[in-house]
């Protein structure tokens, strides 16, 4: 009886987790991408380097922002500050049942300390 519960239990837990990642989509692009630098002009900060603002686009109205990584990597010969990142959607059901009044996004900023150059942003898929 032991193990029937618990083969019941396995194979309840492979399907929750088989809906989980049907509802996961990689985003690929932005909407729109603002740099600026960590301390404002002007100002004398202890710090600087860059402020990336990331606005992403997502499939449906009630959907959601999932994890957002990234890595940057500096070419200081070059002045390019490479920017790689990796962002995921969560879909939600009502998304299906739902309008939007303007396109579905979700904004996202990632601050690099004493990074800086001309920002060339990719997103891994």
């Amino acid at each position: 009886m032991k193990s029937l519960i618990f083969s019941m239990l396995l194979l309840t837990t492979s399907m929750v987790s088989a809906n989980v990642v049907d509802k996961l989509y990689p985003i690929t692009s932005a909407v729109s991408v603002k740099v600026s630098m960590l301390c404002p002009d002007g100002m004398t900060c202890f710090t600087n380097g860059t402020v990336i603002k990331l606005v992403l686009p997502l499939n449906g109205c009630v959907d959601s922002l999932g994890p957002v990584t990234y890595k940057a990597e500096e070419n200081r010969e070059k002045g390019i500050l490479n920017v790689y990142v990796s962002a995921t959607g969560v879909a939600n059901p009502q998304s299906m049942t739902t309008r939007c009044m303007v396109a579905p996004t979700a904004k996202y900023q990632i601050t690099l300390v004493n990074k800086y150059g001309n920002v060339k942003l990719k997103f891994l898929k």
